[in-house]
């Protein structure tokens, strides 16, 4: 019902926040190939990722001695939401990146800046011959 919808639209957040971490430490790291970037993500994002979780989870358990319904409900919700995001980005991320994550500089938009005005540039000496 309408206690559930409010959760869900406050949990969005939760459910992506582990996620996008790793992803950014991935992006971040200085290595060129999947797997020392995969480790470096883990490295420096697995300890806080883990953190976060736990206080979270905790937080949502404290919920589940709550007498309103509502918060029984959000209990519920938010300690699914963290387990199934943690197990997601520590588990099957880290799988998925080091199969098919970007490697070298695939995904620098200022790479792709560069290669489009080199494009751009060499289009325009072939147009004037």
């Amino acid at each position: 019902g309408t206690a559930e919808s409010i959760a869900v639209v406050i949990l969005i957040g939760f459910s992506v926040d582990y996620v996008v971490h790793l992803c950014h430490a991935y992006m971040e790291s200085h290595n060129m190939d999947r797997d020392n970037r995969t480790r470096d993500a883990l490295a420096k994002m697995g300890f806080s990722i883990v953190g976060g979780a736990i206080t979270t989870f905790g937080d949502g358990c404290m919920l589940f001695f709550c007498v309103l319904i509502f918060f029984f409900k959000f209990a519920w919700i938010v300690t699914s939401t963290i387990f199934f995001a943690l197990l997601w980005s520590l588990l099957f991320l880290p799988a998925l990146m080091m199969i098919i994550g970007p490697e070298k500089d695939t995904g620098d938009l200022r790479v792709y800046a560069r290669r489009l005005k080199r494009w751009y540039e060499e289009r325009k000496v072939q147009n004037k011959k």
